[in-house]
């Protein structure tokens, strides 16, 4: 039972992701469970809840799946205000009874009308027309909307006329933020920011733009003063299109890991997304082996490192209008039908398919003059190896000299840390500011729910390792029985079984533009970021190689090094969600070193960093 003051509330079963600022995730799960809440680390039918750390606008993997399972989702802040023992309030009291106690969750009739339900949720939670309960995640319809704050410049008149009009229609209107706000409706802007934005946030207010707020009010308009029936109740039913002859009906219930890239005709990305997170899929921001399915927007010949990378890993790469038609007719339909009929939807609606994006000309002096050289890693066959006794790879058996093998990198249990990466750089194209020879080494714990880092300083390598060799010519340890039972017993290693089968690597000298994440961005190209559309097409031009030295830094939440005091930081070494590689919800990880520690190849001053969605 849940610890409270004077009451006992049922356990509740919840999954915490992302990274929280009110400690490391395992400090977060071990508070949880001290209060009595049961910690799992997947989604399921069984989960109560998903707690989401430090972002403002909660997106992933494990976001979509509780969001498609009707889920309760809370940001940090409402987790903390609900998980303190001495908040807690206290119930009605219940009479007793012999019967054993029911879980509060509504009982699923069938597998079925249980993924129609949660569909029917996660559809009402993607619609303009609807808010969330403050704090909860829980959809609530217009029409029990109340609450309403507004802030910026509105096209449809005054702000006083917006706010009257808003009074006049039912609502009641604040100018500040609080726990009891329902929505923030931002004028004048495609993207909400600013700090009434980050209050809504904070409280778990739904925060809208004009347009949105617009159809809210159409839709209580339509909808006037309904009963407070459960959501489920109250989303709109979605028309079913009657079935003609020869038409296949869609019976498939299939749930697709998807990811979307490109920019798309029928909607922006996030609605795509929203629509295929209506219809049970699970949405990811990256191509993993766990990929079902990679839709590609605008473009009838998808190409491009998103594509380059799903096709090297199996997965189906899917246009636009096959993807739609998939939707429409269910995930059982025959691939080659859908293929057939997209051609003849392109040969019938598009004179010209193969249309480009958004006009990139008028920065591209500045992209080039922006872009750093990198080594870029490609996965090759053993027989292509690059050495053939200190090979780089990615995980595996490192080189470590047979007389330091008392100094092999260990963690905080003294149990022996995994290899993630290894180059040898005496066989790779020169990188300036980087050793010409030698083999560099990163090293992480595989007893450790955040695989090493170390949120408050990500400088502590004493879960993570940075190594230098500067040769390699001593005779190397050959026994590796002492890592091998260590990575058969580690009970909570961070990565998929396909990480732990050593995959060799041949670098590249390449050029890498500013990632759209870098803090740097800002500064060199900041102007792209006015225009959504030209910062997609941005993104999937220069999405850079997933695993790298040198360059620019990819973080999926922000770049921490305004805030952890790692200043100027270069980067060292980026491991993607790739190559078996999954950091939390298809995050990202980063190894920072300040320049004059690279020159004096001073390893031990570098820091680690991953996050994810």
């Amino acid at each position: 039972m849940v610890k409270g003051a004077g009451a006992t509330l049922p356990v509740q079963t919840v999954v915490f992701t992302g990274t929280f600022e009110g400690g490391n995730r395992k400090e977060v799960e071990e508070a949880a469970r001290a209060n009595g809440f049961r910690v799992v680390g997947k989604i399921s039918d069984k989960v109560d809840l998903l707690v989401v750390g430090g972002v403002q606008d909660p997106h992933g993997a494990k976001w979509a799946d509780a969001s498609s399972r009707g889920i309760t989702i809370l940001s940090e802040d409402a987790w903390r205000a609900r998980s303190q023992p001495q908040t807690a309030k206290k119930r009605a009291p219940v009479k007793k009874s012999s019967a054993a106690p029911k879980k509060e969750r509504a009982p699923a009739a069938s597998k079925k009308s249980s993924a129609s339900s949660a569909a029917k949720r996660a559809s009402a939670a993607a619609e303009p027309g609807v808010a969330r309960t403050k704090g909860t995640g829980t959809p609530v319809p217009s029409y029990r909307v109340t609450n309403v704050v507004f802030t910026g410049t509105f096209a449809g008149g005054k702000r006083q006329v917006i706010e009257n009009q808003a009074r006049e229609a039912g609502y009641q209107v604040a100018s500040k933020v609080s726990g009891n706000t329902h929505v923030l409706v931002v004028g004048g802007v495609k993207d909400p920011q600013g700090a009434k934005v980050d209050d809504a946030h904070r409280h778990g207010a739904l925060v809208v733009t004009e347009p949105q707020w617009e159809e809210m009010v159409r839709n209580k308009a339509n909808d006037p003063a309904k009963p407070a029936k459960d959501t489920e109740e109250a989303a709109p039913k979605p028309k079913s299109a009657k079935v003609q002859p020869g038409q296949k009906k869609a019976t498939s219930t299939k749930s697709l890991t998807v990811v979307f890239t490109g920019t798309f005709t029928g909607g922006t990305r996030k609605e795509i997304e929203a629509q295929a997170v209506a219809a049970g899929h699970h949405v990811v921001g990256k191509v993993s082996g766990n990929t079902d399915v990679l839709v590609v927007g605008g473009a009838k010949n998808p190409q491009g490192a998103k594509v380059d990378d799903a096709q090297a890993k199996g997965v189906k790469v899917l246009s636009e209008p096959q993807w739609a038609m998939r939707l429409n007719n269910g995930d059982e339909s025959d691939d080659d039908d859908d293929e057939d009929d997209a051609d003849r939807e392109d040969a019938g609606g598009n004179d010209d398919p193969d249309q480009g994006g958004p006009d990139l000309s008028p920065y591209q002096a500045q992209i080039d003059a922006s872009k750093l050289d990198i080594l870029a890693a490609t996965v090759v066959e053993e027989d292509e190896r690059d050495h053939p006794t200190c090979p780089s790879q990615l995980v595996g058996h490192p080189y470590w000299p047979q007389d330091r093998i008392n100094e092999y990198p260990r963690d905080e249990s003294n149990q022996p840390m995994m290899l993630l990466m290894q180059v040898n750089l005496s066989v790779s194209p020169p990188l300036a500011q980087f050793p010409e020879t030698g083999v560099l080494q990163l090293f992480a714990t595989m007893y450790d729910d955040l695989g090493g880092m170390n949120m408050d300083d990500p400088f502590d390598q004493t879960n993570f390792r940075v190594i230098y060799h500067e040769s390699f010519n001593a005779a190397p340890v050959t026994e590796w029985g002492f890592l091998d039972n260590a990575i058969t017993n580690a009970d909570s290693i961070n990565y998929e079984e396909d990480a732990r089968v050593p995959k060799f690597l041949r670098l590249s000298l390449q050029q890498m533009a500013p990632d759209w994440s870098d803090y740097r961005f800002e500064r060199l190209l900041g102007p792209l970021k006015n225009d959504d559309d030209l910062a997609d097409h941005y993104r999937e031009e220069y999405d850079a190689p997933r695993i790298r030295l040198g360059g620019y830094s990819t973080f999926v939440q922000w770049d921490p090094r305004p805030e952890h005091g790692l200043g100027e930081a270069l980067t060292l070494l980026t491991i993607d969600s790739a190559e078996g590689f999954c950091w939390g919800d298809c995050g990202c990880a980063t190894v920072l070193i300040p320049e004059q520690n690279l020159l004096n190849r001073d390893f031990a001053r570098a820091a680690f960093w991953w996050d994810c969605g």
